[in-house]
């Protein structure tokens, strides 16, 4: 089975083992995951993620590792439309963090460009993923935005309060009942037990 970025698994003894990697010098798998973790795991959209750096900077937010905060946007940069809200990391999220950091000299988290010091772009990142979705057998109209999605379904299913899901994530309330509503576990429980 061909995976992303060129890695070939083969199942062995039940467990999925990759047994050749091809090399590509403009990004190994390593980033793609990166991205697709914290993007599942704090709803924070691609432009974003890919701009989130291991300590304050002036292009892009960053992970306060001793307050356990993510702040997706830079210091001074106004708020626009899309919300990009300071958030707390989710403690899954922050041992992967941790064990990212101590492997890392650069200074964003995701960075694509290998041994280079090109700009990080969303563009760096569309077509490992593409790749990626293809190769698990996803539907094709998977993107990178998908994982906001995904993370935003998972907490309202998951229980937690509209109100608390649209802060997490810089939604209004209305948007999250509207779209992701239908998710939560008792949703229409009222109207069916009347």
């Amino acid at each position: 089975m061909l995976g992303a970025k060129g890695c070939v698994f083969k199942e062995i003894d039940g467990h999925w083992k990759i047994v050749r990697r091809e090399r590509d010098a403009r990004m190994t798998v390593e980033p793609l995951v990166r991205f697709i973790l914290i993007g599942l795991r704090t709803g924070t959209r691609h432009d974003a993620i890919m701009r989130l750096g291991w300590r304050a900077h002036a292009d892009g937010g960053h992970f306060d590792m001793t307050k356990r905060r993510l702040y997706r946007r830079a210091a001074g940069v106004k708020e626009t439309t899309k919300r990009q809200t300071p958030a707390p990391i989710p403690a899954k999220l922050m041992v992967l963090l941790r064990y990212w950091k101590a492997r890392s000299n650069r200074l964003l988290v995701v960075d694509p460009n290998k041994d280079t010091n090109d700009v990080v772009t969303r563009r760096r990142i569309d077509d490992p993923f593409r790749r990626a979705v293809r190769n698990a057998g996803l539907a094709s109209d998977a993107t990178p935005h998908t994982l906001r999605h995904t993370c935003a379904t998972w907490k309202v299913q998951a229980g937690v309060p509209i109100w608390q899901v649209a802060g997490f994530l810089g939604m209004t309330a209305e948007m999250v009942d509207r779209v992701y509503g239908h998710h939560a576990p008792d949703h229409l429980s009222e109207a069916a037990d009347a």
